[in-house]
């Protein structure tokens, strides 16, 4: 983490004018996460927002204890909505990281975090696609293409975190889980139009004093005022 956000600024700002030397018309983007909107890292999307032609977002219900639950599909849309807010700009965002560990018989993996079935992390990755689209985000990407062999459980970062060896759309032996379908189901799909922010200057500048207290806030309000919302196991 940067010693300040002068220094993060610094930073992007030397990374980019070195990739733009090479290549004037490559696209910039940052991968961002929800730890850099709960905590203050120094490189938020006020940030990224300065070098970057599109904004990422990185999320997961299952690190998110004050979401609804672990298949809250409201979580990855609120997430977007608020990292295009905190820009400050009307710039995209796309959602490049997301998805849930499945259960496979792994008794490790079930101690480390809640994992769903094939069937409910299915239905979450077709209600997480559904929300990013209406939220107007450019894309989704999930994590991630398959689950690591047995064979390598016992290597780094596997060893560690059990639940890793699980988020595949497909299993190990190249078969398709439920979820991959989802893929097919909204590729190519138009987004919706963005509308209007949600939150006020008041709301930012109780964001840059207390990042998580507010953003919990936040999602609490958003969640009860979307169309979709109602309790998530």
């Amino acid at each position: 983490m940067p010693p300040t956000s002068d220094d993060g600024v610094r930073w992007l700002d030397r990374i980019a004018g070195a990739i733009r030397s090479s290549d004037a018309s490559c696209a910039i983007t940052l991968g961002l996460h929800m730890e850099d909107l709960e905590d203050d890292r120094r490189i938020g999307p006020t940030e990224a927002a300065r070098v970057c032609d599109f904004l990422c977002m990185h999320g997961y219900p299952i690190y998110a204890p004050w979401c609804r639950g672990p298949t809250d599909p409201e979580l990855v849309a609120f997430l977007a909505d608020i990292t295009r807010w905190l820009a400050g700009t009307e710039k995209d965002v796309l959602f490049a990281e997301f998805g849930a560990p499945t259960r496979n018989g792994d008794p490790e993996a079930e101690r480390a975090t809640a994992l769903l079935s094939e069937d409910e992390a299915a239905r979450y990755t077709e209600r997480a696609y559904r929300r990013l689209q209406s939220a107007g985000a450019i894309g989704g990407l999930v994590w991630c293409y398959a689950d690591y062999d047995r064979a390598i459980w016992s290597e780094p970062p596997l060893d560690r975190a059990p639940h890793e060896r699980h988020f595949g759309l497909w299993r190990a032996d190249g078969s398709a889980k439920p979820a991959a379908a989802a893929l097919a189901e909204w590729s190519g799909r138009p987004r919706a139009a963005l509308g209007p922010p949600r939150w006020s200057a008041s709301d930012r500048r109780e964001f840059e004093q207390a990042p998580r207290e507010t953003l919990i806030r936040l999602y609490r309000a958003y969640t009860a005022a979307s169309p979709l919302a109602r309790p998530v196991l």
